[in-house]
């Protein structure tokens, strides 16, 4: 693994109360190409997976209420938060690693 890609204060994984998908909302602006995520339960802990083999730990733990929804996601919506709001979204393959 390369390192660390946020600070835990970048990052949060969560579930959308409403469709109850699994998100990541980020607040420090990437242009990195991602090309999956791997979901650690063991650990509570997303890798995340770049085009070009590289990878990164996300920078936070999957916290205790959200960890069944990410356990049967097969995508997860990325998305990134600029001054509160929404700025960009894309759904990211996930694979959950035992």
């Amino acid at each position: 693994m390369t390192g660390r890609l946020f600070s835990s204060k970048e990052v949060a994984p969560c579930v959308d109360p409403q469709t109850l998908q699994a998100c990541i909302f980020y607040k420090k602006e990437i242009n990195l190409q991602i090309s999956r995520f791997e979901y650690i339960p063991r650990t509570y802990s997303i890798v995340v997976v770049m085009n070009d083999g590289n990878r990164f730990d996300l920078g936070a733990k999957v916290r205790w209420w959200a960890r069944p929804h990410f356990l049967k996601a097969k995508e997860i919506q990325l998305t990134y938060i600029k001054g509160g709001r929404k700025e960009k979204s894309a759904m990211i393959p996930v694979s959950t690693v035992k």
